[in-house]
């Protein structure tokens, strides 16, 4: 397996208003730009405050990994960790146990036999199993605002 190797920017953000006022003023900078669509727009603001850009902050950046089922498989661990967050409970046992509750809920409603691990699923399968825990995070009032590029990533590469 390649090494995924972590690349640390750190930085400011140049509101684009400020940029086109004075761009002589940026003429000998590095500017990374990121451009974001309309879907994202909430996510942002969500980031925003909590974050102060008037001081420098850190920006990791990895690559996407290879294949979409590792990263599908790395969200929906993320949406199970975020129900035990919000329930109070995040040990392991507790993890685990939502974990084998929403595989076999899966399996219960469709009737495919016996699975027990995630990485026994098809694609279509880890969406469904996506789409369960995702529902669990509502119920349980869960925060996952955060995830929201990641979802409809996954869910364009892997759901349909």
């Amino acid at each position: 397996m390649n090494e995924v190797k972590e690349r640390i920017i750190k930085g400011w953000i140049v509101y684009k208003s400020d940029l086109l006022k004075s761009p002589d003023k940026y003429r000998d900078k590095n500017i990374i730009c990121f451009e974001f669509g309309e879907e994202y727009l909430n996510t942002l603001n969500m980031f925003s405050g909590e974050i102060d850009f008037t001081k420098p902050f850190e920006v990791i950046l990895h690559p996407w990994p290879e294949e979409i089922t590792g990263r599908a498989k790395r969200f929906f661990f993320t949406l199970r960790d975020r129900i035990c967050k919000a329930s109070g409970d995040e040990s392991k046992e507790y993890k685990e146990h939502i974990y084998q509750t929403c595989i076999e809920s899966l399996l219960l409603r469709h009737g495919d036999g016996f699975k027990n691990s995630i990485s026994q699923l098809n694609k279509q399968e880890l969406w469904q199993a996506t789409e369960i825990m995702l529902q669990w995070c509502f119920e349980a009032d869960a925060y996952i605002g955060d995830l929201q590029t990641e979802y409809y990533t996954v869910k364009v590469m892997v759901g349909k």
